[in-house]
């Protein structure tokens, strides 16, 4: 098949770009070819110069974003953008083109973009839908594992929050491995012993540790699905105390007890509403009530009121939300206390909690109307 005919026009704006560039020095020969089109007619034009001058170009050009660009553009710029160490400036001219990036670039170039630190900050920023967009044509590829969406989900956690692609493998990942639980757990807490963690969960530079610890806690304050669900959104009881049970005996292992049972409860405060109307479901009251650690209670507890967010009232509105809140948690704590007594008391000690903020709630009220009038 005979190679394509050049246009008149690309000819000629190539001979003048190569006439204003003989016996130019190597700045202005960069200069020139990062003023001229973004594409790979530019490209192969600058491909007769030396790798030092190809180098500068692919350090210093701006790519531009316009729909033009053909499959073999797209994938020439991820490269040559990874092999300049700008990962994020690969970023612009990629938009609403992923399904198009070949999957080992498309891989590379989301790992890059999350830890390789070479370019500013300022410039090139990671746009959070773009980040949604690009795991999401990722993710179901071939050759693409979901451990290795898990480790992506990871680095992006904080970009994806409230995105379309959320956090599916990770979380996937953290409910049905405790061991993966337990190391995200250690991200955040100290051992309570003088035991030592495994080398790979020790991180000695402080302030990555820190920022891992802040991205862990993050994500265990996301994860909305409960160990033991199944994909047609059954919680298989067995499977989730097999669950709790290996959680609880690897926290006790590496030093992590006390907290790791309030992690557990927290987690559990997610458990959706049962077919019978009852909260938490009978699976997750089942597997509550046969451990029946403080601590888990405790993390319950803790995971409703932060479920709750920030709330807002009207002047003089008083303790009301609170107490519809109490009349509820105290409705379900007593059609819970036969069977499951010990859930029961859990749900009895939040409805006792709302009892004493819709008490406060009035005094304030009361308070401010007096100084109102």
């Amino acid at each position: 098949m005979p190679a394509p005919t050049e246009s008149p026009q690309t000819l000629a704006r190539d001979a003048a770009l190569s006439s204003a560039a003989e016996g130019a020095d190597a700045d202005r020969i960069v200069r020139l070819f990062r003023c001229a089109a973004f594409g790979q007619d530019t490209w192969r034009l600058l491909d007769r110069y030396d790798d030092a001058i190809r180098a500068r170009y692919w350090r210093t050009v701006l790519p531009s974003l316009h729909r033009g660009y053909g499959d073999a553009e797209l994938n020439e710029i991820v490269d040559r953008l990874l092999e300049a160490k700008r990962p994020r400036a690969a970023f612009e001219p990629l938009r609403l083109d992923w399904p198009r990036i070949e999957t080992s670039r498309l891989k590379r170039l989301l790992v890059d973009a999350a830890t390789v630190d070479a370019e500013s900050a300022d410039l090139y920023r990671l746009d959070a839908y773009e980040v949604s967009e690009a795991l999401d044509s990722l993710d179901g590829r071939t050759g693409v594992t979901p451990d290795e969406m898990a480790r992506l989900e990871f680095m992006y956690i904080k970009a994806l929050d409230h995105s379309k692609h959320g956090i599916p493998n990770l979380e996937r990942r953290i409910v049905e491995s405790p061991d993966a639980f337990v190391q995200v757990l250690a991200l955040m807490f100290k051992r309570r012993d003088n035991g030592q963690d495994p080398p790979e969960w020790r991180i000695e530079d402080p302030e990555q540790r820190a920022g891992m610890a802040a991205v862990a806690y993050r994500l265990l304050r996301k994860i909305s699905r409960i160990p033991g669900t199944e994909e047609n959104g059954r919680i298989d009881t067995e499977a989730l105390s097999a669950w709790i049970a290996e959680t609880r005996r690897l926290c006790a292992e590496y030093g992590r007890a006390e907290v790791g049972d309030e992690m557990i409860g927290e987690l559990l405060s997610r458990a959706p509403v049962g077919k019978d109307g009852l909260w938490p479901c009978l699976p997750v009251c089942e597997a509550m009530e046969r451990i029946a650690s403080p601590e888990i209670g405790q993390g319950f507890s803790i995971g409703v009121y932060n479920a709750r967010g920030v709330t807002s009232r009207a002047f003089g509105e008083g303790g009301a939300q609170e107490r519809q809140l109490a009349t509820k948690y105290r409705s379900w704590a007593k059609r819970h206390a036969i069977d499951y007594p010990y859930v029961g008391s859990v749900l009895e000690s939040i409805a006792t909690s709302y009892d004493r903020e819709a008490k406060q709630h009035d005094d304030e009220a009361k308070i401010g109307q007096r100084l109102e009038h």
